[in-house]
């Protein structure tokens, strides 16, 4: 995977902190970094949108795409229940629920930017392998479901791997 692939996925796998980071800084008053965070956090929404265009315009390999993207929601997982109990926290007193708000919306962010990826990644291995990978098509709307993702992608993850495994025994 070269550099601007890893920097982009970099850049992805942080997405859901810099809700975290933003309402640290928002509460220390300090707007400029706060305005950085939210420019970093549209930089990376381009970024998905770039790699899912060249995923599928140069036909990467979906196994390798899909690995990338399941590290990243790996990582996401501490992310999004910070952002949780956080903003249960907020919810919890009235001055605060725009801050909870603030919270869903960053989670919600992520998701989609993460979904986005492993629906390219889908959608590639249905082109890669039609046959196997077309009865798969199901995982596609999940992604976009918080706690059903993870386990979504981690069973095409599974599915590819296999047939990645199974490519290199037959060519034995």
């Amino acid at each position: 995977m070269g550099f601007k692939k890893i920097f982009y996925f970099a850049l992805l796998a942080i997405a859901p902190y810099l809700g975290v980071a933003a309402m640290y800084f928002l509460s220390e008053e300090k707007i400029l970094i706060l305005v950085l965070l939210i420019l970093l956090e549209i930089l990376t929404f381009a970024l998905t949108l770039i790699c899912v265009y060249k995923s599928q315009k140069n036909k990467w390999d979906a196994y390798s795409l899909m690995r990338a993207v399941m590290i990243v929601k790996l990582i996401h997982i501490p992310a999004y229940i910070m952002n949780f109990v956080f903003a249960a926290m907020c919810f919890m007193m009235l001055f605060t629920i725009p801050a909870a708000l603030i919270y869903f919306i960053t989670d919600c962010i992520a998701l989609v930017m993460s979904g986005l990826v492993v629906t390219s990644a889908v959608l590639r291995a249905m082109n890669e392998k039609p046959r196997v990978f077309n009865k798969y098509i199901w995982v596609i709307p999940l992604q976009y479901i918080f706690c059903v993702d993870v386990f979504a992608t981690a069973f095409i993850y599974k599915k590819l791997k296999t047939e990645q495994l199974n490519k290199v025994i037959n060519l034995d």
